[in-house]
């Protein structure tokens, strides 16, 4: 039976090589998680579901990657400010068979080094766990800038705006590119200690933070 599973997941990696579709890539996906879960349950060793467990997070980077060049369905709003699809042909992901709970870990993994992602194949990390280990080091690493010495009546900031957005499942906004601080983390930086009492600050944000970043 073990020798079965590992034919099965030769040809699994043979097609992820191969496959040039969402829905390809998404099958061989959905088969590596099956023959993981399989493995674990019949107790195939240690070999075998490290195997499953390799193909199913190249699947999910693949995947992610995949997400992310695909454009996504807009919206449009109707008279009751209900949102309703757009007219365009891009794709859902209801459309692509895909729930958003696996688009969004997809392209979480698509975001991750090399490195993180040997860790997260061994075991020895979870995504979650790399994603919040990035965030908590920048919030330290800007503890640690030295503020300009001083007060100052004109102040301007471009903050890592944490907006949590997420589009049909995928995400849209700063954590594609950068990681980004909450509302609490940002008003614990030191601001209010280089501002003289009668300042000006001018500070970037976008309309869903308008009214946070009076905070």
């Amino acid at each position: 039976m073990n020798d079965l599973v590992i034919l099965k997941l030769d040809s699994a990696r043979t097609a992820l090589i191969e496959a040039k579709t969402i829905q390809e890539t998404k099958v061989i996906l959905d088969m590596a998680t099956a023959a993981e879960i399989y493995a674990k349950r019949q107790k195939l060793g240690d070999e075998t579901i490290s195997y499953a467990t390799d193909i199913k997070v190249e699947a999910l980077r693949q995947l992610g990657n995949m997400l992310k060049e695909t454009p996504r369905a807009a919206v449009r709003f109707n008279e009751g400010n209900k949102k309703v699809p757009s007219s365009n042909d891009s794709p859902t992901l209801s459309d692509l068979g895909i729930d958003k709970k696996v688009s969004s870990l997809a392209q979480k993994v698509a975001n991750l080094t090399n490195e993180e992602i040997e860790k997260v194949k061994k075991g020895v990390t979870l995504v979650s766990t790399i994603k919040e280990h990035r965030r908590q080091e920048i919030v330290e690493q800007a503890k640690e800038i030295e503020p300009p010495e001083g007060k100052y009546r004109i102040l301007y900031a471009d903050p890592p705006w944490c907006y949590g957005d997420k589009r049909d499942g995928r995400t849209t906004g700063a954590e594609d590119h950068y990681t980004s601080m909450t509302i609490e983390e940002l008003c614990n930086l030191p601001v209010r200690d280089i501002a003289e009492d009668n300042a000006v600050l001018f500070l970037w944000t976008t309309s869903p933070l308008l009214e946070a970043c009076f905070s």
